[in-house]
């Protein structure tokens, strides 16, 4: 298993302080009533298995509380999925994680010699607000598809979808639809360039 091949690696040390809980408490407070998932990336050198790995934590309520187990979801009623995802090239390969697993994972990930963490900062992303845009170029409001008719939105932070204009937003969605036509399609995002 790859998870363990990198946990038990005795090179890695614990010294990073991310903390799960507080990656999740971010993608509870992001999710409203949409799954709205966090990606945290790491790419890794000199590695013949993989050369990417990713965490993803997605938190949502359910509509129907009632279709689902009561384990499934924690104390306040989230659905709280957290996954690895190990790349080598085009192969993807994920695991279902706890949160002593993904805390473990993302620790020694940290600490790794040959591990470089893909800096984004968290805090800077949430105080943005993301918009979507169709391919007509309009703004539909909030980064989350509007109604299932809407098809996969294209999403900026407000501040560059208004500096792109109309025409533009329009080009940018119309080839997020071409490179991503399904909208039922499960996984990790595609993203696409905005040109």
């Amino acid at each position: 298993m790859l998870i363990e091949d990198v946990i038990n690696e005795s090179y890695y040390d614990f010294v990073k302080d991310d903390k799960i809980e507080d990656i999740i408490d971010h993608a509870k407070r992001d999710a409203r009533d949409i799954r709205n998932p966090i990606y945290l990336d790491w790419i890794v050198k000199n590695n013949p298995k993989y050369n990417k790995i990713t965490i993803l934590v997605v938190a949502w309520r359910p509509t129907k509380p009632s279709e689902f187990e009561a384990s499934q979801m924690d104390d306040e009623g989230w659905i709280i999925e957290v996954r690895a995802m190990f790349q080598n090239g085009n192969q993807i390969h994920q695991e279902v994680l706890n949160n002593t697993q993904a805390q473990r994972l993302m620790d020694k990930l940290n600490a790794a010699d040959n591990v470089e963490r893909v800096e984004e900062d968290l805090r800077k992303w949430f105080k943005q607000k993301w918009v979507r845009f169709g391919p007509d170029g309009k703004i539909r409001g909030d980064c989350a598809r509007g109604d299932d008719s809407e098809g996969k939105p294209k999403c900026l932070p407000q501040s560059k979808a208004h500096a792109l204009g109309k025409k533009d937003r329009a080009k940018a969605a119309r080839r997020k639809r071409r490179e991503d036509p399904n909208p039922e399609r499960r996984g990790p995002a595609k993203n696409v360039a905005t040109k």
